[in-house]
């Protein structure tokens, strides 16, 4: 809950006036107020925040859906997952090698 100075709430069509009003403002892209929700969630899935602590930020029913709903960042993050795990892998495979062809010698 938002406050104004005064102490008394924020109306959620005034904030959404306010935030319209800084975005022509400042000149920025079209955007709104309920995109940064999504932005929000998009950076805790690209970060690695567990789906669940997600899903509840968002008020969402089940996992399923906000699994749904930011696929395509989860999508990166698996695949930066894999990306990772195979450098990793190779890694220490390479430095097997080399390690057993320095016993050899």
């Amino acid at each position: 809950m938002f406050l104004h100075g005064n102490g008394r709430p924020v109306t959620p069509d005034w904030l959404t006036r306010r935030f319209a009003d800084l975005v022509a403002e400042l000149d920025l892209p079209p955007v709104w107020l309920h995109d940064l929700r999504h932005l929000a969630a998009s950076i805790a899935g690209a970060a690695g925040v567990d789906l669940k602590v997600i899903q509840h930020a968002m008020g969402h029913s089940s996992p399923v859906t906000t699994a749904e709903a930011y696929r395509i960042v989860f999508q990166q993050t698996a695949q930066a997952a894999v990306r990772a795990s195979a450098h990793l892998l190779l890694s220490h495979a390479r430095i097997r090698m080399s390690l057993d062809a320095a016993s050899q010698a």
